[in-house]
């Protein structure tokens, strides 16, 4: 059966496993568990739209008793104004989820490098390096902040750095490629990246003629 008393610190101190719940004498739905082996967590009993909630207010030894009933009030409160907390924290929990998922970084290591190594481990290589030499600057941007804009800025600092038109074109298709996969895969809604054109390149080489090509030409064009 469980076990009724006010939570204090010394009610806690003298939880037994086989006591399994506290019910707090002062706080309706306050109570704490204790596990088999000894660990003691709180929870807030409530009543939304008729449905049984139980909320997690935390666990003992990270909050103390004192700190779990000031959270139990708090939440009490919030239910009372028809707020269903636990829905809440488990919307905030996705939030939080997704908030890291879409930094570029966690992007490339959670999903968009391991499905290019499931497609094909050599470009998957290549592309990682490819991208850890780029795009530094980029890791702890939300995929939705790597605007049009600051890949422009970045392209600028490339090329003034000497980075050859040809290889920024290159890197420009990765990271268009690695937004638009987050696209696709409802990480982000939209990206922008397709304002970015590519640069041109003269492909075109200056040969030097030779001393007897040098010759032949100006005897056909001579010189005036």
């Amino acid at each position: 059966m469980p076990v009724k008393a006010k939570i204090t610190l010394s009610s806690i101190k003298g939880l037994k496993p086989a006591d399994k719940r506290l019910n707090d004498t002062e706080i309706t739905g306050f109570h704490a568990r204790i596990s088999s082996v000894g660990a003691i967590s709180y929870f807030l009993y409530y009543r939304h739209k008729g449905k049984q909630v139980n909320y997690h207010l935390g666990y003992d030894g990270r909050i103390t008793p004192a700190q779990a009933r000031d959270l139990a009030k708090n939440k009490i409160a919030e239910v009372t104004q028809g707020t269903n907390v636990h829905e809440v924290k488990k919307q905030d929990r996705i939030k939080t989820k997704e908030s890291k998922l879409s930094t570029l970084q966690n992007f490339l290591e959670e999903k968009y490098f391991p499905w290019l190594l499931s497609r094909n481990p050599k470009t998957a290589d290549k592309t990682k390096k490819a991208f850890q030499s780029a795009f530094s600057k980029f890791m702890d941007f939300q995929l939705s902040a790597i605007t049009a804009w600051e890949v422009e800025k970045w392209r600028n600092k490339r090329l003034a750095d000497g980075i050859k038109p040809a290889t920024t074109n290159r890197q420009l298709n990765l990271i268009k490629g690695c937004l638009s996969r987050a696209v696709e895969w409802e990480v982000i809604d939209s990206h922008d990246l397709q304002k970015v054109k590519a640069q041109t390149v003269d492909n075109a080489k200056v040969r030097y003629l030779s001393k007897d090509e040098d010759v032949v030409v100006n005897k056909i064009w001579p010189q005036f």
